[in-house]
């Protein structure tokens, strides 16, 4: 047996929220558009080391399987280190300024 969600519409207090969140978004990211590779690694380990931490990691966990209904928080806290696997792989990649030239093409990432 097949079973069909139905889709809500979203409420006028739940766009406003978006836009809110979208506007404290663009303001951060102002806030950090001058800062150099070395601030921006700074600042990625620390909310790694904030969000992998066992308390926030839980009750973010907990939060989402609550929000949405899926997965499960029990068993899950031991995964909160593929933060700070993701962290490293990050941190070995440059992510400000020229990140790239291929000449020969024109591009410059």
């Amino acid at each position: 047996m097949i079973m069909v969600e139905t889709v809500r519409a979203t409420t006028e207090e739940e766009k406003a929220s978006a836009r809110e969140f979208l506007e404290r978004g663009r303001a951060a990211m102002a806030a950090v558009d001058h800062f150099d590779q070395s601030t921006v690694d700074r600042l990625c380990r620390a909310v790694a080391w904030a969000t992998a931490n066992e308390h926030t990691f839980g009750r973010l966990t907990r939060m989402s399987v609550g929000e949405s209904g899926m997965g499960s928080a029990d068993g899950v806290p031991a995964r909160r280190w593929k933060i700070l696997g993701i962290l490293r792989d990050a941190l070995r990649t440059r992510s400000v300024g020229i990140i790239e030239e291929l000449h020969d093409k024109g591009i410059v990432k």
